[in-house]
This record gives structure tokens, C-alpha cells and sequence, in this order.
């Protein structure tokens, strides 16, 4: 039995009131229904969700999503998290519902963690109390509840840290099982960039840890031997994520990402003010914020109080190794954040492995947030060992969290449940959808109409039905329409360079836009009200923010050519829209396919009739007509790793077609294709998991029954008070 002793309760206490202020912070969501909706959520995550559970309820998963960019892979996008546990809550509500419970649940996960490891890297309640605070109310992590996989991701990277702690003070299998649980829900949260950083911060902790053990006569190996498998047993625990994102990783348009490109969201210097006076750029929430760039990805506020608190904990603790360490941590990840201003940043673009995958400098302030929230809880101890009554302490505490509660509980605009619902209502010109996929050309225009950087909108049922009249990019999915285009924060590169190519197209009145639709198999043109609808064949539908025009040029989801022109990869989508290709007999393709080219005058008759028969989202048949000489199916759905075809039953060689598409050789006779999407990636990383889920019961088997032999509680070392042989647990963290 768990004895219960003073410090013990001092830790349940802490938590408790971590758990309460986190509440309070979104009291909205739980006293008045209210639901998050704005920003990504509405533009990605809850079409993404929709889709995903609709494929749960119909008992399967759902590896393909035909609904952006004429079909992008689901399962292995990185930005999805479904065998991420928090998906069982899934089906039977509505994806506005279960992001917000799934927010606010790792929010106070989130708390709770750290103020478990900040509580033995300080050895104060109070100090740890403040900072998990400050970790996981502060501006970063609540600023950033629009993006959920980043939300999910923050929330297990204190107990990383904890779970690293405990592996290094007691090297056994209960410390693997605990950095390699942590690891894996980091890893399958679905943010590959949170954790990316936080494996960064835990790996130059631990390598910190093991030194400090070794300077006091530790074993530095066996510390190295737990830290290593449970390093591995999270990367098994993932394995069903990480292997078909690995595989998909190779055809993402991250791999072609320049410095430039990266650069994009940074800490420019005059942000510097975010610390001190958060709404000096003004406010989205009051439609006035006129800063560069936006308001999230740089705000860095913590309060005024626990600033101060961090200042004193750092420079009064600079003695300590670990004082040092964030301290250091936070100065660098702050450069680190200004981009290219500070020049480490270009630097460590091409040396640090990794790095060049992500964008968004600015959320280096990541890392400065952790570095704070440890600071902030330090400096309480300092603070506490100069003497101060605990009466004026607590006065100080509550004072810094009345100014984070002020701060954080507006920074996310919430709206009625029912309100939100409207969303998946199809707009009543859309009754009949169109016979080809959806296409919107200025996506743009309507961003920075309804859903801009200077103000989130009236948070009202006006500002939905705007919003879904626009016929914004990837709400049709919700409507059951697919689109050409898209937003995909990961999308395959050849999908969005032909997107490019049309919106190029359209902006410049170019003929072979109607080529490129039909290429995409577009039946309707969603062009902006005020924008020049270039377009049209003149039959268009009228939604409240867009005009749905039908494009001249007609196209079909698949086609059968007889000659295939060869063109390396890197020119095939240039190629594509040359005038004299005719995609009604011709497909570019980068490899050889082998049809015989037709002898000059020989006609080839009616142009064969190719049926697409949906069996599910991930798996077709395409039906031919007769025809007297073989040639080139293509579909357009975007290739992916995992694609496999069968051409009247027996297998058959995909080929890249038109740059980005399925192209499958089809001889004379042949009457039916059977084209089906599973990533062999994912049988291993199914298998991979259950590996790893029979290691983690394993391990936690042997510390079980070995702490019944020895008469110790597994709990113990979490809620015990800090490590303090040979000094304070702040001394050795």
C-alpha cells in the first residue's frame, strides 16, 4: 500500500490544481458546450476526422483519402494520428466535438506531467505547480489548440523528460517502459516537428544526466543500455505510423524544401515586446492585429511574474548544472527561432540532421517555453530559500496566474455546438455535385477573406455560413465532393506541381488550363465573386462567396491512350501542358511502357470507353470497351507507394502517367483493372507495434512482480520526492 506522507500530498495537491486551472482556462467548453472550430480546424483537421470516422464505423481503416489533391495517402500522412489512442474517442461525435475533449484532455495531461518532473527537477510543489502553468497554459501551447496533432504532441513531452529522469536515476525495465511509452504517444500524437524538438531536448538532457552520473561514480553504461531500448521499444510502439510515413516521406514535397522555404514563420526581433506586452501588435480575437506574420506561431507569453521568477531562478541557480543547461536551452532555441536574423538557424538547416524537413522557425519558442516553465519553478525555490514567507509566496503565485488565465482564455475563438454542425451542410447549389471533382483556383482570396491573420471573425452562425458558402478547400469532403486542389500541410510533390501548373495557368489565361482540369478530371471551377471566371463554358451556379463555373474542356476519371511520349521525371509535368500533346491519345510518362506506335494513316478507331466502378476509398475497378490495339490506362488519382494494380486478374507494372497520375499497359484484350492502395509498409509497421506492445507488457510484467518482491510500489518513483543522493534533486537534474 502507497504510504501516503507529507510531500506525497503535497504532489497530489499540485496536481489537482493544475487539473482545476487548466479547467478554468477553457470553462467554455465544459459549462457552455462550446467548441473550438476556427483556423486549421475548420480548413484541415475536422474533414480529416469526418473522413476518418466515417471509415471506422464502416470497419475499416482508411488508408487513402480521395478527397484532396485527386487522392493523397491518410494512414501514412504524418499529420493524421490514427493509431494515436485518443482516436477510440472518435466515432459517435462530431470531429468539432472530439477535438475540443481531446484539447482540453492534453492540456492537462500536459500540466500534469510537468509539473511531475518539474516537481523533482525543483523539489518544490509551488515551483512545479507554477511552472506546469506556465508550460501548458502559457502562449505557446494554447495559442496552438487550432492545430490538435501539435496540441497532442506538447502534452508527452514533460513526461519524456520525467520518464528519462527515472530511466537514469534507476536503470531498470521499468525506466525503458516508461521513456519507451512516452516516446511512442510522442511519436503517434502526429506532429512530426514537436517531436522532432522534444526528442532534441531529451537527448541533450540525458546525455547530461549520464555525465552527472558518471562524475559520481555511477554506471554510465547500464544508464546508456536502458535509455537505448527504450528509445527502440517507443520506435516499435509507433512502428505503425512511422514505417508508411517513412515510406511516404520520399514523394512529400518536405524533401524538396529550400532554406527559403523554411524560413517561413519566424521570431522577427521587434517580437521580441511578446514577452512583456503580448497584444502590442494587437489581437486577432479583436480584428486588429497588424504584426508580422501571425499571432501564434510567435507568441511567447508567460506572464510578467514567472518571467521575473525565471530571470532570478537562472541567474541565482547559475551553480547548478542543470540551471545551466535550460538556461542555455532557452537562449539558443530563442536564436535558433529568429530564422535567418540570428544566422544559426541557416547553419543548423544543413548540419543538424532532420532539420530541413520542417519549417517555421518560430517554433523554436517551443523549446524557450520548456526552458522557462523550468526556470520559472526553480526560481520559487530560490526564492523560497532567501527566506520568503510562504503566505507572500503564494500571493505572488496566484498573481502570475490571474495574468496567464486573462491572457490564454481569449486566445482561442469558441462557438455554439450546433452552430459548428452547419459545417457538414451541403450549400443548396451543390445538391447535385458536380460529375468530375471540385476545383477551387484562388483559394487564397477567400483566405484572406474569412480566414486571415488579423482577426478570427465573428463567432457567430454569419461567419460559418460565409465560411461554407465559400466552398473553402477541403470542407467538400464533408459533402461527400472531391477536389483537385486542396490544402495539404504534407501533400505528394507531383500532385501539388501540377496544381501549381493550373493555378499558373489560370492566373495567366493560359490555353491549356482547360487541359489541366480535364487531366484532373475537374467538373466544376469554384473562382471567388470579384475574380475573372475564365474558365466557364457558360453554365455556372452561384454560391454566397463563389461561382461555380463547368470547365470548356471536358475530362474523365480515367482514359485509354495508345502512345505514351517518354520524358524524364523532372520535365514531365512542363511537358503535360505542351500544345501539341492530346491527352485523348496521348499520356506523358517517364519510363518505357512499351506500346507499339501506330503506323502512319492507321486510324485507331473510336477512342475505347474506360468506367471507373469506387469499391471504397482505396480500391477501384476500371471497366474497358473493346478496342483493337493496346495501350495506356490512366487514372487520375494521384501515385503513391502502396498503388498495385491487376490488369484481368494478373499483376501488373504501375507507371508514373501525365507527371503525377496512375498509369497501368493494358494489351488489346484486356477488359478489366483492379487498382488497390496498401502500403506493404504498414503490414510492418502493424507488426512492428504489436512487437512493441508485447515488449512494454513484458517489461512492465518483470518490474511488477520485482517490486512485489522487493516491496516497493511502481508509483513510487513518480510521486516521490526528488533524487537527492549527494545533493538536491535540483543539484543533479
Amino acid at each position: 500500500m502507497l504510504r501516503l506522507d507529507r510531500r506525497t500530498v503535497h504532489v497530489a495537491l499540485a496536481a489537482a490544481g493544475v487539473c482545476l486551472f487548466c479547467c478554468a482556462l477553457l470553462w467554455p467548453v465544459l459549462l457552455q458546450g462550446k467548441v473550438l472550430y476556427w483556423g486549421d480546424i475548420s480548413l484541415y483537421f475536422a474533414s480529416m476526422e469526418d473522413l476518418v470516422a466515417r471509415a471506422l464505423r464502416q470497419g475499416r481503416l482508411p488508408l487513402w483519402n480521395p478527397y484532396v489533391l485527386c487522392g493523397q495517402p491518410l494512414a501514412a500522412n504524418p499529420q493524421c494520428w490514427l493509431f494515436y489512442p485518443g482516436t477510440a474517442m472518435l466515432p459517435g461525435r462530431s470531429p468539432e466535438v472530439y477535438l475540443t475533449i481531446s484539447a482540453l484532455a492534453h492540456v492537462v495531461i500536459c500540466a500534469v506531467g510537468a509539473m511531475l518532473y518539474l516537481r523533482r527537477l525543483s523539489g518544490t510543489a509551488l515551483g512545479a505547480f507554477l511552472g506546469a502553468c506556465v508550460f501548458a497554459t502559457g502562449g505557446f501551447a494554447i495559442s496552438k489548440l487550432q492545430f490538435p496533432t501539435m496540441t497532442q504532441a506538447i502534452a508527452w513531452t514533460p513526461w519524456l523528460l520525467l520518464a528519462v529522469r527515472r530511466a537514469i536515476d534507476h536503470p531498470n525495465a521499468m525506466g525503458a517502459a516508461a521513456v519507451g511509452l512516452a516516446l511512442g504517444l510522442l511519436l503517434l500524437a502526429g506532429h512530426a516537428q514537436v517531436a522532432y524538438l522534444s526528442l532534441l531536448a531529451a537527448g541533450a538532457y540525458a546525455a547530461l544526466r549520464v555525465l552527472s552520473v558518471r562524475r559520481h561514480g555511477g554506471s554510465a553504461r547500464s544508464c546508456l543500455r536502458v535509455l537505448a531500448g527504450g528509445f527502440v521499444l517507443g520506435c516499435l510502439l509507433a512502428g505503425a505510423q512511422m514505417a508508411p510515413t517513412l515510406e511516404m516521406a520520399a514523394g512529400s514535397s518536405r524533401e524538396h524544401m529550400s532554406l527559403r522555404q523554411a524560413d517561413r514563420f519566424v521570431m522577427h526581433p521587434s517580437q521580441f515586446v511578446n514577452f512583456f506586452a503580448p497584444r502590442h501588435f494587437g489581437d486577432p480575437a479583436a480584428g486588429d492585429y497588424w504584426g508580422p506574420g501571425n499571432m501564434w506561431e510567435t507568441c511567447v507569453y508567460v506572464g510578467i511574474v514567472p518571467l521575473g521568477l525565471a530571470v532570478f531562478g537562472a541567474w541565482s541557480g547559475r551553480r547548478r548544472r542543470a540551471v545551466r543547461f535550460y538556461a542555455a536551452l532557452t537562449i539558443i532555441s530563442m536564436i535558433l527561432a529568429i530564422g535567418q536574423w540570428g544566422g544559426l538557424y541557416a547553419i543548423a538547416f544543413h548540419v543538424l540532421p532532420g532539420l530541413s524537413l520542417f519549417h517555421d522557425p518560430a517554433r523554436f519558442t517551443f523549446l524557450v517555453t520548456l526552458g522557462l516553465a523550468v526556470l520559472t519553478a526553480v526560481g520559487v525555490r530560490r526564492v523560497r530559500e532567501t527566506g520568503v514567507p510562504r503566505w507572500l509566496r503564494a500571493v505572488v503565485v496566484a498573481v502570475a496566474l490571474v495574468d496567464l488565465w486573462a491572457f490564454s482564455s481569449t486566445l482561442n475563438p469558441l462557438i455554439a455546438r450546433n452552430l459548428a454542425a452547419r459545417m457538414a451542410l451541403r450549400p443548396q447549389a451543390l445538391t447535385s455535385p458536380p460529375a468530375g471533382r471540385l476545383y477551387s483556383v484562388n483559394r487564397e482570396s477567400v483566405w484572406r477573406r474569412l480566414v486571415n491573420y488579423e482577426g478570427y471573425g465573428p463567432p457567430n452562425g454569419h461567419y460559418i455560413d460565409a465560411l461554407r458558402g465559400s466552398a473553402t478547400p477541403n470542407l467538400a469532403s464533408r459533402w461527400g465532393i472531391e477536389e483537385a486542389g486542396g490544402y495539404e500541410p504534407v501533400p505528394l510533390h507531383t500532385a501539388t506541381e501540377i496544381d501549381g501548373a493550373t493555378r499558373k495557368a489560370f492566373a495567366r489565361t493560359s490555353p491549356t488550363l482547360g487541359k489541366l482540369l480535364a487531366l484532373m478530371d475537374v467538373g466544376a471551377v469554384a473562382v471567388p465573386l470579384g475574380d475573372r471566371a475564365n474558365v466557364s463554358d457558360g453554365r455556372t451556379k452561384r454560391l454566397p462567396g463563389v461561382t461555380l463555373a463547368a470547365p470548356p474542356q471536358h475530362g474523365a476519371r480515367a482514359r485509354l491512350v495508345p502512345t505514351a511520349l517518354v520524358r524524364d521525371p523532372h520535365w514531365a509535368a512542363g511537358a503535360v501542358g505542351l500544345p501539341d500533346v492530346d491527352i485523348a491519345t496521348t499520356a506523358v510518362v517517364s519510363e518505357s511502357v512499351d506500346l507499339p506506335r501506330p503506323a502512319p494513316g492507321a486510324g485507331l478507331g473510336e477512342p475505347a470507353e474506360a468506367r471507373v466502378r469506387l469499391l471504397c476509398a482505396d480500391q477501384m475497378e476500371v471497366l474497358m470497351g473493346r478496342r483493337t490495339w493496346p495501350g495506356l490506362l490512366v487514372v487520375s488519382v494521384a501515385l503513391a507507394p502502396g498503388w498495385t494494380a491487376r490488369v484481368d486478374g494478373r499483376p501488373a507494372r504501375i507507371v508514373r502517367a501525365d507527371h503525377a497520375f496512375i498509369g497501368v499497359r493494358v494489351p488489346s484484350d484486356a477488359f478489366e483493372v483492379s487498382l488497390r492502395y496498401r502500403p506493404p509498409s504498414l503490414e510492418v509497421g502493424i507488426y512492428l507495434t504489436c512487437t512493441g506492445v508485447t515488449v512494454l507488457c513484458a517489461l512492465l510484467s518483470l518490474s511488477l512482480f520485482g517490486g512485489l518482491a522487493s516491496g516497493r510500489s511502481l508509483g513510487a518513483g513518480i510521486l516521490s520526492a526528488p533524487d537527492t543522493r549527494g545533493g538536491s534533486g535540483e543539484r543533479h537534474a
